[in-house]
């Protein structure tokens, strides 16, 4: 049986599981001559016995995290790495493989096609409890597709990066958020690549918005403005010289409101709108109505930019 998984991690790979100078201290003992004896039993898992008696074994199913060995290093050792490497190199010589220097063939794949009961088997339900609750808020992500140029398909989310080092094995999945994390973000990272995949979304580098208001409907169906549009309204039919102070201290709570909910921008505009109208009944030299003009113009722009299809994402 032939580990696929292995074959396909580069050292770059290795190098996100463990560290580069693991993967360089193992790939220089097997160039001096500690190769380990490698078997591959029936369920998959690779055994490999060193000179020294170190066992060390890879299980089948992917990944390095339930791997064991016998020596007294904890996590990922050299021996793992090595294994891994040593692997490879007899893979490579076999007459039905292709040679060690045949570059492996792009594949392009995305990591939305995993389920959630895939997840589940594998990173398990407290991880999707953690990420349903951060999915009903909404978050906003980066998704990079996977390219000849760069085969590792990766989501940017706003506290970490995940990157999906072996196409189609949740079990090489390299995370620098917190281990207490890892789970939830893994989590949030194919549900970002699956909001992509389900609204058609093309190119190798998009920012998606994920979960929220509307969340499950394929393409954006609120901006997050819905419930402030009206005042914004009431501002450009009343003039700034009709505004009183009670329509000051909503678009005060208003903006308030969206900072809440992430929307930054639309938020500082309606503090500035604000803020223009208590210059006028002040008689303040910064009050520009030009300026009032563009912030009731921007304030709708955001809303409709958020709704347009392949428009900008509601959280930009």
């Amino acid at each position: 049986m032939t580990r696929a998984d292995l074959l396909a991690l580069t050292p770059d790979s290795l190098a996100a599981l463990a560290n580069r100078g693991l993967v360089k201290r193992a790939a220089k003992d097997l160039d001096a001559g500690t190769v380990p004896d490698v078997s591959v039993a029936g369920d998959g898992s690779v055994e490999g016995v060193f000179p020294d008696g170190t066992r060390t074994t890879l299980p089948g199913g992917g990944g390095l995290e339930g791997a064991s060995c016998t020596c007294a290093a904890t996590g990922v050792c050299r021996h793992q790495i090595g294994l891994v490497l040593a692997y490879q190199r007899q893979a490579a010589e076999a007459p039905d493989e292709p040679a060690a220097d045949t570059p492996e063939p792009f594949e392009d794949w995305s990591p939305g096609t995993y389920d959630d009961e895939a997840l589940t088997r594998v990173l398990g339900e407290r991880a999707l409890t953690a990420a349903r609750r951060t999915y009903r808020t909404g978050y906003a992500a980066r998704v990079h597709r996977p390219t000849a140029a760069d085969p590792v398909a990766s989501v940017e989310l706003p506290t970490c990066t995940v990157r999906f080092l072996v196409p189609g094995e949740l079990g090489y999945v390299h995370t620098d958020a917190v281990a207490a994390m890892r789970g939830e973000v893994i989590v949030l990272a194919v549900w970002a690549f699956r909001a992509a995949d389900e609204r058609g979304l093309p190119g190798p580098d998009l920012r998606v918005d994920v979960g929220g208001k509307g969340a499950g409907q394929g393409t954006a169906t609120a901006s997050g403005l819905e419930q402030v549009l009206d005042l914004a309204d009431q501002v450009l039919l009343e003039g700034a010289m009709h505004a009183g102070p009670v329509l000051g201290t909503a678009l005060h709570r208003a903006s308030r409101e969206l900072t809440a909910k992430g929307l930054h921008w639309p938020a500082a505009a309606f503090d500035d709108l604000a803020a223009q109208l208590a210059a006028y009944r002040e008689r303040g030299a910064h009050h520009e109505p030009e300026r009032l003009a563009a912030l009731l113009a921007e304030i709708h722009a955001r809303h409709r930019a958020a709704l347009a299809q392949g428009g900008s994402p509601r959280s930009q």
